[in-house]
């Protein structure tokens, strides 16, 4: 009797250190690694501002800022949103700073952040969530802790996502960057693929522009095979495909034949 209740006992701090583990584990390894962080970004904090770069809407690119008052102090959160391309671009941030480590930041400055001016909540809270649900919609690949950095923001339900801001004639505006030119050099292409204009006719499309676009298509589907896109690769595997299975072994039959020999 004593070892049944034994056993049981094991059972329950197993089950109770399991499903720890796993509630652990949907934690960002940032937050993991840092507790102040974690505890440090929340939206319950109180609101101190919201900054956003001026004509913003003229230059297509939002430059947010979001700061709390948290216990051990200033947290912010800065957020780069692309509105005519791919959406939210790129996302930091820090806690227990002051309102002088925000103004210094080499980020902000780097980004014209001298010239943020103050603006709503709903204006930053918008922006942020629906640049992120405009990269999804666009395939665009999210800016890497987004999901740490967005917890000065509220949740959002998807039903109040709004693409009014974003895009020319409802999709993306890509303008590629000498930065992106760079990056994509790094892929084994010819970049000139991209800067050149593409010639047109009245009867069609030429055979050297459908040429350079079967270029260009064979350049991007290398690049998204990189490493760096391995882990959203499988999360999209997995979302259509399910878990894989191991295949099923399918034993030989061996038919015997019984008739005997004299």
């Amino acid at each position: 009797m004593a070892k049944t209740k034994k056993q049981k006992a094991d059972k329950r701090r197993a089950r109770k250190k399991k499903q720890a583990k796993s509630k652990h584990q949907g934690i960002p390894k940032i937050l993991q690694r840092d507790p102040g962080l974690r505890e440090a970004l929340n939206y319950h904090h109180p609101l101190m501002e919201c900054r956003i770069n001026k004509n913003w809407q003229e230059h297509g690119m939002a430059i947010v800022l979001v700061a709390r008052s948290a216990p051990t102090g200033i947290v912010y959160s800065v957020f780069l949103v692309d509105v005519l391309g791919v959406g939210l671009k790129d996302i930091m941030g820090d806690y227990g700073v002051s309102e002088n480590h925000i103004r210094e930041h080499k980020f902000l400055k780097g980004m014209q952040g001298g010239d943020l001016v103050a603006c709503d909540y709903d204006l930053t809270f918008n922006l942020v969530h629906d640049g992120l649900a405009w990269a999804r919609k666009w395939k665009f690949k999210p800016p890497k802790d987004y999901k740490v950095w967005m917890r000065l923001l509220e949740p959002r339900n998807e039903a109040e996502i709004d693409f009014s801001h974003f895009g020319k004639d409802g999709k993306p505006l890509l303008i590629v960057s000498e930065d992106d030119l760079d990056i994509i050099m790094d892929t084994d292409f010819d970049s000139s693929i991209l800067r050149d204009p593409m010639a047109t006719e009245n009867k069609g499309i030429p055979e050297n522009t459908l040429n350079r676009l079967g270029d260009i298509k064979n350049t991007l589907i290398n690049f998204s095979r990189g490493p760096e896109f391995k882990e959203d690769f499988e999360v999209a595997r997995k979302s259509r495909f399910g878990k894989m299975k191991r295949p099923v072994t399918i034993q030989p039959q061996i038919h015997t034949d019984e008739r005997s020999y004299v």
